[in-house]
Formats: C-alpha cells, structure tokens, sequence
C-alpha cells in the first residue's frame, strides 16, 4: 500500500487528516450542542428541526472548506515545490489528498446524521427514517458529498490563491441554483401567460441536491447522472493538478487551460442577475413575438458582453475580444435553452388548462375613458379559437400593462368551482385594444352582445361612479330597452358601456344612452338602493351572531334545541328586494359542545322607523 506505484500512501492519509480535523471538530461541538438543546428543551421551540438546518449549513461549510484546506500547499510556491519533492507518485498525493478531506467530512457528516435520527426517535418528529428511506438517507451522504466534494476540489485546485478558491467554490454552487432560477424567472419574460411551475425533470438535471432529496423519498435514480459526471470531473481534477503551472500562484487563475469554464459561470451567474434587474427596474416594452425576443436577447447579449470584458479584465487575460467568440456562443446557447424550455413547458401547462372542462376565461377591458373596466365571459367552447389567435399575434401580447394607451384588455383562464365562481388564475395575457377589435371583427358569431338577463331576480353595477340596484321589475324594464342593442368591439373603449351583475352571478354589458342613463338616475333606484346598502351593512355585522338576544341566535336556539353553541357565518347572498324589503339567504355553522351543525337561513330585512329590522326567519327550503 506503501509503494511507490499505490493511489494511497497510508502515512501522508494519516498525517493529512490529522493535520486538518479542527473545522470538523468545531461543526460536531457546535452540532451536539444543538442536539442537547432538542432533547432537553420543550416541545414546540423548534429546536430539533434547527438541527436539519444546521446540518445541511454543516455540508455546505464543509465541503466547501476542505478541498480548500488540504489543497492549501497550491497556493504556496515553497510548498508546492516541496510537495513535488515527496518520493510518490503525483497520482498517489493528489488522491491521498483528495481522500483524507472526503474522509473528514464523510464521517463528520454521518456522524450527525446519525444525532438527527437519534433526534427523530427521541422527540417523535416523524421524519420518517425507517427502513429503505433510512437506508437511501444515508446512501445520500456518499453520493452527495462525492458530486459536491468533487466539483470544489477540482475547481480549488485551478486556483492559484484563497480568494480564487473561495470565488470559483461559490460559482459552482451558485450556477445551478441561478440556472434552475432562471427558469422561472425568465419564462415570464419569454411567453405569453403566467407558468408558475416547470417539469421536475429540469429541476433534477439542474440541481444535484434536488435529485438526492428525490433519491431519498421515492428512490428516483436521476442522482446517478450525476455521480457519473463527478466521476469525469474527479479525472478532470487529476489532469488539473499534473499540469498546474506554479509561475501563476498568487494569481486567482493557475489552470487557464479550462480555466474559461469557471469564467464561463461567473460570466453567466452576473448576467443573468443584472439581466433581471434591468427588466425589474426600467420600462421595456416586451411582446412574445420575433420583435420582442430579439429585443430582450440584444439587451441580454449586451450585458453578457460587458460582464465578460470585466471578468476577462479582472484576471488580467489577453486577446480579450478574441474569447468574446467563446462567451457569446456560450450566452446565446443559454438564452435558447431557457426560450425552447419555456415554450415547450407554456404549450404542455396550455394543453392540460384546455382540457379541462372546468376552465373559463374571462376578458376585462380596463377603459380610462370610461373610468373604470370591463369583463365579457369567454365560455369552455369558446376559448380554443382566442388562445390560438392570440399565440398567432404574439408580438402584440405584452408582458405588462401598456403604459401611454388609453385602454389595455387581459384575458384571464380561471379555475370555476361547483358554484360557478372564478378561482385560481392560470394563465394570463395582456394586449391593446386594436387586437381585441380585430379579434371580434372576425367572428362569425358575436360574443359580445349580452345574453337575456330578463329572469335575474336583480342587477348590480355601477353608473358615474355611484352603485345602483335595480329589483325584478326594473331588470325586465331595462332588458326591453337594451334588447335590440347591436354591440361591437369599438363600443367597449368609447366611454358608453355599462356592465351589470345578476343574481345568477352572469355579467351583462350594455351600451349606454339618453333611455338608459334617465331609467338609471330614477329617484326610486336610487331610493332603494340605499336601502339595500344599509340592508348589506346590517347582514354583515358581526353582532348578529355574537349577541346570545339577536333574532338570529334565538332561532338557532329553538330550531336546533340546544343551549351553548357558537355562530360562524359560511356565506351571505342576496336572494331578492323591493323597496322596503331585502332577503338574504345565509348559511351558519353551530358549533356546539358535543357536535357541529350547519343551517342555511333565509332572513328578510325591513326598513321600520328609519331602522333595518329582521322581519322574518325561515330555514331554507330542503333544510
């Protein structure tokens, strides 16, 4: 083992890792002192699961840490040149070396792996570390800590002072995190919509710790991607250290040779972040089209350019502007992975939101000439043909509102539960006004025109910016003014549109004139519309069902025969008015000492003496 032929040389293993214990001894003191704080603190001060914490901050540390360490003889050219002088084998010292320091932090590490499951069985934390997890868990600590340990003793050993190894240990951490983050970062920049979550595959390609977490709790086997490639780098490192020119030490750069990879990633991580601050910070109109793209990848490659001339400065390398024709390749292959991963990923989460039968959209149409916005319904069978219109016109689909326009429309693809409400936006897109014209110009049937809203039992809106009501009686007055309207795309930005809620929870947009505006400014809807304001304050305040001597507890009370009980309101809706009445239907859970009971209540309000009054109390029919 002791030959000059071996890979280790046991007495240069001892004395190394000898040498070379006091960070490991500081991560267990610091650990355990942990450990002890869980075991005898109290439930609930979260202590134990600061363990987790620590001992994840501990790997980092430590892998971090002692390739630089045992490696510190690089950067010294006395050292170095003795080390040479050793009557080993080069191959036999670096992987000694390299040995002695993953033994360190091996043992370190599943040493306090060890105190975190000892912590999970004597708190009960349920981490779940039983059988083959607990077997994967520490199977994770070999894998992990050979990708990472690797990367950072091969990019140390292509320093050539600690600076240069502590700056090239943070990028190669950094890179993958910046690269999976831009992601989805950028995917908002690059298509239309909103896409809240990429393909977990991505995320396991990118980030070595996400596919060993995976390992841990499924048994994915993507992790071994990755040890293949440490394995490379582990050979790689080899070469590094043979051919290392010690003319070099004390410059942050020794290895130049790939040295352009390591400047690669600076250049990309400093780009990509100044690259989202400039979108964050400054106006650029963006749109989703040809246009749109090559704006962003100018500003993208401008960027990426200046970042690189820096980097290229600051290691004082020559024919700078010729490793320009490195960079820019490197920048633009970056930027068309993130667009094919972006669209490829936005077409799949459009596909799955068509498919469901559960999905709506809903266009509003913000309108500064007419103070306020819009909204048209687009039904399941309607939006295929508006989805596939608008990825044909993408460079007029902007990323954010259109500033210096005086109307800009979104569309919206909701989630609608079993009540027909609107829930969950999945998607989004923003456009100009001429786009939505031109859209509705070219249907042969017109969505625009609203449907007949003469069985709402009443309407709500707005109109000059004061609330109106309007009962049965006076939705089917104003139903038979507007029901021959013609409306078209145009009329939705010219300031005379007024849209209009049911008690069915349907909007209706009507063009507004000279009938309409006097129906609307009746002192009789004016009237009672107050009314059902003061009606709505009454039902929502909260003493209805706090005071035991309210109307509505007493009911309760007598309807369910029991005596102790808390009132929670579920929903308030209003069901119907006139002038002097308002009825409301509301459904309540009691919660009493020995069980829960749920009642829906139909309560009428009525104006006496200036005064809202409950009227009547009944259960809601089918009750």
């Amino acid at each position: 083992m002791n030959s000059r032929k071996s890979w280790v040389n046991k007495p240069l293993l001892r004395n190394v890792i000898k040498n070379n214990l006091f960070p490991a001894k500081i991560s267990l003191i610091v650990f355990f002192g942990f450990v002890a704080l869980a075991l005898i603190s109290a439930d609930g001060t979260g202590i134990g699961q600061l363990c987790i914490g620590l001992f994840g901050i501990s790997a980092v540390v430590l892998t971090t840490v002692y390739p630089c360490l045992i490696q510190s003889y690089l950067i010294n050219k006395t050292k170095s040149s003795m080390m040479k002088t050793i009557p080993l084998q080069s191959r036999c010292v670096w992987f000694t070396n390299y040995l002695a320091g993953y033994l360190i932090v091996l043992i370190t590490l599943l040493i306090e792996g060890i105190g975190i499951i000892f912590i999970d069985i004597a708190r009960s934390y349920n981490l779940v570390f039983s059988g083959n997890i607990l077997f994967r868990f520490i199977l994770m600590i070999f894998m992990l800590l050979f990708i990472y340990y690797t990367i950072t003793f091969l990019v140390s050993s292509m320093a050539g002072n600690r600076l240069g190894q502590i700056v090239f240990s943070i990028v190669v951490y950094t890179l993958p995190v910046v690269l999976l983050g831009s992601l989805f970062i950028f995917s908002n920049y690059l298509v239309p919509g909103t896409i809240n979550q990429f393909e977990t595959y991505y995320i396991y390609v990118v980030f070595p710790l996400a596919a060993g977490l995976e390992f841990i709790s499924t048994g994915n086997l993507v992790v071994i991607i990755h040890c293949f490639i440490a394995l490379v780098l582990l050979e790689l490192s080899y070469y590094v250290y043979k051919n290392r020119d010690d003319e070099h030490i004390d410059e942050p750069l020794v290895f130049n040779k790939i040295g352009i990879v390591l400047k690669s990633g600076i250049v990309l991580i400093v780009t990509i972040t100044i690259f989202y601050l400039v979108l964050l910070f400054s106006y650029i109109d963006i749109t989703f089209g040809i246009k749109g793209m090559l704006i962003l990848l100018m500003v993208y490659l401008i960027i990426g350019i200046i970042i690189a001339i820096f980097v290229e400065m600051i290691f004082k390398s020559q024919y700078i502007y010729r490793k320009l024709l490195i960079y820019i390749p490197i920048l633009l292959i970056f930027f068309g992975i993130n667009y094919f991963i972006a669209n490829s990923q936005y077409y799949k989460t459009l596909d799955e939101v068509i498919r469901k039968p559960s999905v709506a959209g809903e266009l509003n149409i913000s309108n500064f000439e007419n103070d306020g916005s819009l909204s048209i319904n687009i039904e399941h069978d309607q939006l295929l043909n508006l989805i596939e219109y608008l990825n044909k016109n993408r460079d007029k689909i902007h990323y954010q509102q259109i500033m210096n326009n005086n109307a800009n429309v979104y569309f919206n693809l909701y989630n609608i539960d079993n009540r027909g409400n609107y829930n969950d936006t999945l998607l989004q897109y923003r456009f100009d006004k001429q786009l939505f014209i031109d859209y509705f110009k070219n249907q042969e049937k017109s969505y625009l025109n609203s449907d007949n809203f003469e069985n709402e039992s009443y309407l709500t809106g707005y109109y000059d910016g004061i609330e109106i009501c309007l009962n049965s009686n006076e939705t089917k007055q104003l139903y038979q003014m507007s029901k021959d309207q013609n409306i078209v795309a145009e009329d939705f930005f010219n300031g005379d549109m007024l849209e209009l809620s049911g008690s069915s929870g349907k909007k209706y947009n009507l063009k507004g004139n000279e009938r309409i505006y006097e129906f609307l400014k009746d002192e009789k809807i004016i009237g009672h519309t107050k009314f059902l304001e003061q009606c709505k304050k009454f039902i929502y305040d909260d003493t209805l069902l706090t005071d035991e001597n309210s109307k509505i507890f007493e009911f309760i009370k007598e309807q369910l025969n029991i005596e102790t009980f808390t009132l929670y309101n579920n929903e308030i809706e209003l069901i119907e008015f006139d002038d002097i009445y308002a009825t409301f239907s509301m459904n309540i859970t009691a919660v009493g000492e020995i069980q829960n009971y749920d009642i829906s209540l139909m309560i009428k309000l009525e104006n006496e003496n200036e005064k809202i009054i409950i009227s009547s109390i009944n259960r809601k029919a089918g009750e």
